[in-house]
């Protein structure tokens, strides 16, 4: 018998359904319907159902407002991108930091891009340090770092989500317990223990 896994929301509607050797994922849209059914968003076949569920998520997490409410079941999925090397790197950890981006151009040249960036959908947006913006496809990301080089707290326990940041409430946090285990939501005023100054810049400019 075949078995299928649904996931029905307002937003869209997810099927996952067994075959032979295969899981068969589709992802359709509701809020732009076609005739009131919903509009084909995302198909794929994976090996094992573990798979298909994590590409869903991930198509929820980089098609939808996290206002909707499903940031949580992607987590860092939303913010994970293959770069132009084939690496699989989330670029979530780097937003609101000023960052060095070396892409490869349709010329086959490399062009180093500074600036304060951020992950909106499927791409990279990096606002300039003389006020303008460019937009980047991950894809052509042949790597990617924080100005100045080094790590840093803000970086490093960043989830990707909104405010939201790995660790606890404790001394000096503005935050709350998060949604998710281990995390800390953040809203007001920016939180001298987890936020960093260039994600503070980020957060009081939004």
């Amino acid at each position: 018998m075949v078995k299928m896994w649904q996931w029905a929301t307002p937003h869209f509607r997810i099927t996952i359904t067994t075959e032979p050797r295969a899981f068969y994922w589709e992802v359709g849209d509701l809020m732009l319907p076609v005739q009131g059914a919903p509009r084909f968003l995302a198909e794929g076949r994976t090996g094992d159902f573990a798979d298909a569920e994590r590409a869903v998520r991930e198509v929820i997490g980089k098609s939808y407002p996290s206002s909707l409410g499903y940031a949580p079941y992607a987590g860092p999925l939303a913010t994970t991108f293959t770069l132009l090397t084939g690496e699989r790197m989330d670029l979530g950890v780097f937003s609101g930091l000023s960052v060095v981006v070396t892409v490869r151009t349709p010329a086959g040249t490399d062009q180093v891009i500074v600036g304060y960036c951020r992950v909106v959908h499927y791409e990279l947006h990096v606002d300039l340090h003389n006020g303008n913006h460019v937009t980047i496809q991950p894809a052509h990301i042949v790597r990617i770092a924080r100005e100045g080089g080094g790590g840093s707290r803000g970086a490093s326990a960043y989830s990707g989500i909104g405010r939201v940041y790995r660790g606890g409430v404790g001394p000096g946090c503005t935050g709350r317990i998060g949604f998710a285990a281990n995390t800390v939501d953040h809203t007001g005023k920016p939180c001298p223990v987890h936020e960093d100054v260039a994600h503070q810049f980020r957060s009081l400019r939004d």
